[in-house]
């Protein structure tokens, strides 16, 4: 709908064949998935100043202002940009907000870092850190109720889905997938990345350490680990390996896996929630393989 970008401090709104400006000073930004809200940072002296902007209409509202004695540690928008989840802290306290698009509300003590947050403030997914350095995942409504999903020495490569009713998450190595903030399963002992289809975009910022990807569900999709393709299924836990090779690609019907083994370009046909029956084909023997 929209592309926003900065030139010397000024953030601009790119919509169709109009540029318009909507605020200067800007140290960051952040659009929302659908492109209808930007969050930015104003910098003036030596506070930093978080605003909500509607892109439409170039309206903006305080979100919250850094001093001296409470700084802003992190924050996430959801994914239709009407609500901001974010830390402010003031040490040795910390604690998380939810903003409804007008004004904010304390949700919980939280020392720690926002990862993302669906639409209306459900599930505000955070990490906490408590006085031994052991961190934990929550997943908090606006209301304040809390989940622990997880806790571990370090978490790291979030990812959430579409409604940010899901949550993908590396500890102790291994990857986990939490739903509606219940019990994690695990679905892989190493990193996983998602393979989206081709035309489809990989993934949309969502905080400094979390992504959107763009799937209704983090289950049933190939991802790749390494050297490898995995077919990840929710049913029983379990992951299916696929093949081995390198450069994987899907078609835009994710219907069929594209890879190089070795010098040789092959083609694997995947038939959804199921192991691939087929087995790998050749297409060309000592190819160059462009993505």
């Amino acid at each position: 709908k929209v592309t926003v970008f900065t030139s010397e401090g000024v953030l601009y709104a790119v919509k169709g064949k109009k540029t318009v400006e909507l605020a200067e000073d800007v140290a960051s930004y952040t659009l929302s998935l659908y492109g209808d809200y930007v969050l930015y940072t104003v910098m003036e002296d030596m506070s930093a100043t978080l605003y909500h902007c509607k892109v439409s209409n170039g309206k903006s509202t305080e979100v919250f202002e850094s001093d001296l004695e409470s700084m802003l540690t992190s924050y996430a928008m959801s994914p239709d940009g009407k609500s901001v989840a974010y830390i402010a802290t003031d040490l040795p306290d910390a604690d998380l907000y939810y903003f409804n698009g007008k004004k904010s509300e304390k949700v919980s003590s939280c020392l720690g870092s926002v990862i993302g947050l669906s639409d209306g403030g459900k599930y505000i997914y955070a990490t906490d850190i408590n006085d031994e350095g052991k961190v934990s995942l929550h997943s908090f409504n606006k209301k304040g109720k809390d989940t622990k999903i997880d806790s571990c020495d370090a978490f790291s490569n979030f990812a959430l889905n579409l409604d940010a009713t899901e949550i993908m998450f590396m500890s102790n190595d291994k990857t986990y997938v939490s739903v509606k903030g219940k019990e994690p399963i695990k679905v892989a002992s190493s990193d996983l990345e998602l393979l989206t289809p081709a035309g489809v975009f990989d993934s949309h910022e969502i905080s400094e350490v979390s992504y959107f990807y763009p799937v209704e569900t983090l289950f049933n999709h190939v991802y790749v680990s390494g050297n490898a393709a995995y077919f990840v299924s929710k049913k029983e836990s379990k992951n299916i390996k696929l093949v081995k090779g390198s450069d994987f690609t899907l078609d835009s019907s994710a219907q069929y896996l594209y890879y190089m083994d070795k010098e040789d370009l092959m083609v694997l046909q995947i038939s959804k929630g199921e192991k691939a029956e087929d087995k790998a084909k050749l297409i060309a023997e000592e190819a160059y393989f462009y993505i």
